[in-house]
């Protein structure tokens, strides 16, 4: 009875190694999302693939060819394993997103996959070829002079200074971001558009953000140097694009934009620089003097906040919030969006310094109210609806309230500020001091700043260990080199491959910000750099953000951005 078991036990495994090597060493299919699309549209290639237990590795032996579409290669996704007849497979998907450049029945990604076993031998599996439909862009609505751009897209303009003197120049910059062929973009100022100036174009930039889709980013920079006087007027830029799930043609505006051109001597008089000079080279003859010139600093602080609250009419962020409301009831939810998301930086520009061109997650951190943060919450929030399709964007009351509580916190800071300065003036007079608020980082304020952002920090030697928004990290610092490395583990350096190294690469250049992927001791870390003694603690609490991002986003948008 015995051997009769033993027997049949022999048989069922030698049964299970016939099935094992009867199946396939890999299996592959692939598809595209949406099965039709315009052209210049942006489709999902996914192939599917499945190894089998006993296979190494899987590469193509001939990669998939996208005749008449652009194709750029996105991050592979892993699926869970499945058994099929008895044998486990590992699966993953391959993705590709394309953008076909003519209309018409497109046959796209025929391939050949190998598949390289433990012991060395070679299976080639073949990929069959998908059918995609692109229709033509549609004629009836079609704008004069439209490139082909197709959106969803919104632009974002940033124009420094606002205020020059003649000579000088001004800097505007525009990006335009959206999952379409932005490269087709034509530069939207022309010269004609600034009469009166120089303007000095630079080169465009492209900018690719992958994960499991693409995000594309296309930057014009000019440099404009008026030639006279008064004031200068950058018009509305706008940019025509083809919704494809509208179905119609819609068009993306900046809002326009005025900078005081002045002559040098009245810039020069109006300068706070200037002014600050003159004061320090005049002699200080009588203490008498100093009474009164706190007094006058002071009565022009109040000037200033009378002069503002007069101009609340002016308010951007209320000219946008009204925008949004008349997109509303036009039915037009992209523009409606688009007004929104204008509204919560206008309010946020309130409070923190270069807040149109930061990240949601960059104003959050550098956010010193809870007013602030909660619009800054709310507007990643909305980004994420805006580009992410079947995201629910925040109420348009929540939106209104967050901006309202700015401009209330605005209002409450001016009087608090005054108050502050009146009480001070006998001592100090209305100006802060300088060395407080240039003081060089040192490892003790390191300490207590970390120890603001992390509860659980360890500090060891001159390293300070602690957990920053669920990641776990470490501080290292050098006083000899003055230099500091914030850093966290990312992923082992074995699970990389050749593709997923260069999209690290391409990441480092184009959408981690200030922090870097980097390999080390066998391990892929996020990792942030800078002299210990110049850094601000605004720059330390962005830092944060943006390794806790890198983190997070391996994978998929590999941005210290929004995820």
């Amino acid at each position: 009875m015995k051997i009769a078991r033993v027997l049949a036990l022999f048989g069922a495994l030698a049964l299970a190694g016939a099935a094992h090597a009867a199946e396939p060493g890999c299996r592959a299919e692939a598809r595209v999302e949406p099965a039709q699309a315009v052209a210049g549209q942006q489709v999902l290639y996914r192939v599917r693939v499945l190894r089998r237990d006993d296979v190494a590795r899987v590469e193509w032996a001939e990669p998939p060819a996208f005749a008449h579409a652009r194709a750029e290669v996105l991050t592979s996704e892993p699926g869970p394993d499945v058994r099929e007849q008895g044998v486990l497979y590992h699966v993953h998907e391959e993705l590709r997103a394309l953008f076909a450049e003519r209309s018409g029945r497109l046959s796209l990604g025929g391939a050949v996959l190998r598949c390289v076993s433990a012991g060395g031998g070679e299976e080639d599996v073949r990929v069959a070829p998908v059918e995609l439909d692109v229709r033509p862009l549609p004629d009836a609505g079609r704008p004069a002079g439209f490139a082909g751009v197709v959106g969803p897209l919104f632009l974002h303009l940033v124009v420094t200074p606002e205020r020059v003197a003649l000579g000088e120049s001004v800097r505007i910059a525009l990006m335009a971001r959206g999952a379409g062929n932005l490269w087709l973009l034509d530069p939207p100022l022309t010269d004609a558009a600034l009469p009166g100036t120089d303007v000095f174009a630079r080169a465009p930039e492209l900018a690719l953000e992958r994960g499991h889709g693409l995000f594309v980013r296309q930057h014009f920079a000019y440099d404009v140097v008026p030639r006279t006087a008064g004031r200068l007027v950058i018009p509305p830029l706008r940019v025509d694009y083809f919704d494809p799930e509208a179905g119609v043609y819609r068009q993306a505006a900046t809002q326009e934009v005025q900078v005081m051109v002045e002559e040098r001597a009245a810039a020069a008089a109006s300068s706070p620089r200037a002014a600050t000079k003159a004061v320090r080279a005049e002699p200080d003859g009588s203490s008498l003097a100093l009474p009164g010139a706190i007094g006058a600093a002071c009565a022009l602080a109040g000037a200033a906040a009378w002069w503002r609250l007069r101009r609340r009419e002016d308010d951007p962020a209320a000219r946008a919030l009204a925008e949004a409301s008349r997109s509303r009831a036009a039915g037009d939810a992209t523009a409606e969006l688009a007004a929104q998301s204008r509204a919560l930086r206008a309010a946020l520009a309130r409070h923190i310094p270069d807040a149109l061109a930061l990240d949601a997650e960059e104003l959050a951190a550098r956010a010193a109210q809870p007013a602030a943060r909660d619009a800054a919450a709310l507007l990643a929030s909305l980004e994420r609806a805006r580009f992410r399709p079947g995201v629910a964007p925040p109420a348009a009351a929540e939106i209104e309230r967050a901006v309202r509580a700015l401009g209330a916190a605005r209002g409450a800071g001016v009087a608090v500020a005054l108050v502050t300065l009146l009480a001070l003036a006998p001592v100090g007079g209305c100006v802060s001091d300088p060395a407080n608020r240039d003081a060089p980082m040192t490892p003790a304020r390191l300490e207590a700043e970390l120890r603001d952002h992390a509860g659980d920090l360890e500090v060891v030697g001159e390293q300070m260990r602690f957990t920053f928004g669920g990641v776990r990290m470490v501080c290292l610092y050098d006083l000899h080199s003055d230099r500091l490395r914030i850093m966290a583990v990312v992923a082992e350096e074995s699970t990389l491959t050749v593709v997923s190294s260069r999209i690290l690469l391409q990441a480092n250049f184009a959408t981690t910000y200030d922090a870097r992927y980097a390999i080390g001791d066998g391990m892929l870390y996020a990792i942030y750099l800078h002299p210990l003694s110049t850094l601000h603690p605004r720059e330390l609490a962005a830092a944060l953000v943006q390794v806790t991002r890198l983190v997070r986003n391996y994978g998929t948008t590999f941005s210290a951005g929004s995820p």
